[in-house]
């Protein structure tokens, strides 16, 4: 038996403190925005010249936009509109998707085709969000339209029909051709906001570890940011923090599951390296 060791106890006062901080300041800026209070939202040079994800994941302006985009074609199974998902995320800018023909189902040379035009037009076709490794080599596009979600597709009937986890569902993504842990979370979390009503029995207990989320677990408990840990302890650091985050923002993680937690986590750290002066981040912001 595999004995995990707790590291959520090894959580740092100060840096526990840090990430509330930026969640304060992050919710401030949005409830500001959203009653279109004028510029600047916030006192802090950082939090004011930078772009950030919110505390919950959904209340992005894409993830948002997304959602509203789905729902626009209701009653599809989880299986047939698997590729729907993973192509709004690898996409992620909405200008694109609106020329696309919902893909559920997926015909891949019609979206291959309109993408390529764009393309060719000079248009932007994907934000820099989320990075295509080019590993599968080739142009970006047909990367993702024929390597990556074309072969989802076709074995679409062996995915989750039902799933009870989040768990589950990612780990039939994850290690497909192109689909890391993180990207296979992203698709994850959005297919759980899809089918609000399913059990998702593990959305307060389990997330999946990104690299940013790493370094920002490695921060809470005093790490080097480039250490590894096994995902078990990795996830025990992220519990922990969504529980004392609970404790001392009660109102804003009433809100949140715990891939809120590790989205957090990425932009904890984020804030960290600037505050720290340990490197630039290019999303600037100028309101």
């Amino acid at each position: 038996m595999t004995i995990i060791k707790r590291r959520g106890d090894r959580i740092l006062p100060e840096q526990l403190d840090l990430m509330c901080y930026w969640i304060k300041e992050r919710e401030s800026i949005r409830l500001q925005r959203e009653d279109e209070k004028p510029p600047p939202w916030s006192s802090d040079p950082i939090m004011a010249g930078y772009r950030w994800c919110n505390a919950r994941r959904m209340d992005d302006k894409v993830s948002r936009w997304l959602l509203g985009w789905h729902l626009l074609h209701p009653g599809i199974s989880v299986q047939n509109r698997l590729c729907a998902v993973m192509l709004g995320r690898l996409i992620n800018w909405p200008e694109t998707l609106s020329i696309l023909p919902y893909p559920a189902p997926y015909e891949e040379s019609t979206i291959s085709d309109l993408l390529l035009a764009r393309k060719a037009r000079g248009e932007k076709v994907f934000t820099g969000a989320y990075i295509v490794n080019g590993a599968l080599r080739g142009d970006k596009i047909l990367q993702v339209t024929r390597k990556i979600i074309a072969p989802i597709w076709k074995m679409r009937r062996l995915s989750p029909s039902a799933p009870h986890t989040m768990r589950q569902m990612w780990e039939w993504l994850n290690g497909k051709p192109g689909i890391g842990s993180f990207m296979a979370g992203q698709v994850t979390a959005d297919i759980r906001y899809l089918y609000y009503d399913m059990p998702w029995e593990d959305k307060l207990t389990w997330a999946p570890q990104g690299p940013g989320s790493l370094r920002g677990v490695n921060r809470l408990i005093g790490q080097p940011t480039n250490a590894r840990l096994p995902y078990g302890e990795w996830l025990d650091v992220v519990g922990a923090a969504y529980r004392l985050g609970a404790r001392r923002l009660p109102v804003t993680y009433a809100r949140l599951e715990l891939m809120d937690q590790q989205n957090i986590l990425c932009e904890y750290d984020k804030y960290s390296r600037l505050l720290r002066g340990e490197g630039t981040v290019r999303a600037r912001y100028s309101a």
